[in-house]
């Protein structure tokens, strides 16, 4: 079936799904996990699935880009399993926000066939799709992108990414002076748009963070080992940001609260 959007769910455990046709769920990490949730995994073809633990949803968009089926769809999305982007017009998203379970049935609503006309209506006028942005997550709501990195992070992996970026694409190198002195950002690697520009995007994308990964440690800590995964949240805005693309904000659906 042909369908102008797909949403593909980075899924790592079994959870509510929608039922939408529309929404696939990938299983991410399947190459080293000794679970089968039943959805196609992200182990096939050309694939960096055993690089889950450091690339997070990544080896979804990275096996998407190189194996999905193109004809299936015009456009499509990155979203996770406890997270959908829906039309800012729903009026009680506050209260899923802060539910801790949803049922199927009920995400019907907000994830329907409405929803998927507002979609394709969107990105006839707009180049992507993005959650509305936040505040840096941090004690000190004034502090930059760039020192919530070095708070929470490792400074290093910072340096090491703006040195790639400078002597691969130096056109963005003052474009990364800004964007890493603002104060809020969007969260979650979560975008729908044109396969013309995921695949601009993630072609920039994986030759930088295919060069950091030769620079640094990988951190044997679980959290921190989510290197790429951290630095993707943030070229991502780069990426948006330095290319000028028209964006429609979306509200962030939580299915789980953090």
């Amino acid at each position: 079936m042909k369908f102008n959007t797909i949403l593909f769910s980075a899924f790592h455990k079994a959870y509510t799904q929608p039922k939408a046709e529309w929404i696939q769920p990938i299983q991410v990490g399947k190459a080293i996990s000794d679970a089968d949730l039943g959805y196609p995994g992200d182990d096939t073809g050309d694939n960096i699935s055993a690089l889950n633990p450091m690339f997070c949803e990544l080896t979804m968009s990275y096996w998407i880009w190189k194996n999905a089926d193109r004809s299936a769809c015009n456009y499509w999305g990155l979203m996770h399993y406890r997270r959908y982007l829906t039309p800012p017009t729903l009026n009680d998203y506050i209260r899923i926000r802060k539910s801790q379970s949803i049922q199927s049935d009920e995400l019907e609503n907000y994830l329907g066939e409405k929803t998927k006309t507002r979609i394709d209506k969107d990105l006839q006028q707009y180049d992507v799709i993005m959650p509305y942005r936040r505040r840096l997550i941090g004690h000190d709501q004034n502090m930059t992108m760039e020192e919530q990195f070095s708070i929470l992070h490792i400074t290093e992996h910072w340096v090491a990414t703006l040195q790639v970026i400078r002597e691969r694409f130096p056109d963005y190198e003052q474009s990364f002076h800004i964007f890493q002195k603002d104060k809020r950002m969007y969260y979650a690697n979560m975008m729908i748009t044109s396969w013309a520009i995921w695949d601009n995007y993630l072609s920039w994308l994986f030759e930088i963070l295919f060069e950091v990964n030769t620079r640094i440690i990988i951190p044997e800590d679980s959290y921190q080992k989510r290197v790429f995964g951290f630095l993707s949240e943030r070229l991502l805005n780069l990426y948006v940001y330095h290319n000028h693309l028209k964006i429609k904000r979306y509200i962030t659906l939580n299915i789980e609260s953090y």
